[in-house]
């Protein structure tokens, strides 16, 4: 998983990119890591959809399970 990320990472910036400074590849590694490989680049452990994209869809889901479960917990409270 690991030797996938470095070979992402060197492929998609580190080759097509000449750096001057030791720190300005530092800081463009840590942007294209930070702002697009993990929030909006496809992984294939999430059926080939960004995470960004997966927490949008989990969040939906449960905002939809949370408006029919309360109506549910009043009509039991309501027994009391």
């Amino acid at each position: 998983m690991v030797e996938t990320f470095f070979k992402t990472l060197k492929s998609e910036l580190v080759w097509r990119t000449v750096f001057l400074t030791r720190a300005e590849a530092a800081g463009a590694i840590g942007r294209y890591t930070c702002a697009f490989y993990n929030p909006v680049r496809r992984h294939s452990a999430l059926d080939s959809i960004s995470p960004a994209m997966f927490e949008r869809q989990a969040a939906g889901s449960l905002l939809k399970r949370d408006k029919s479960i309360k109506p549910r917990l009043q009509e039991d409270l309501s027994v009391f």
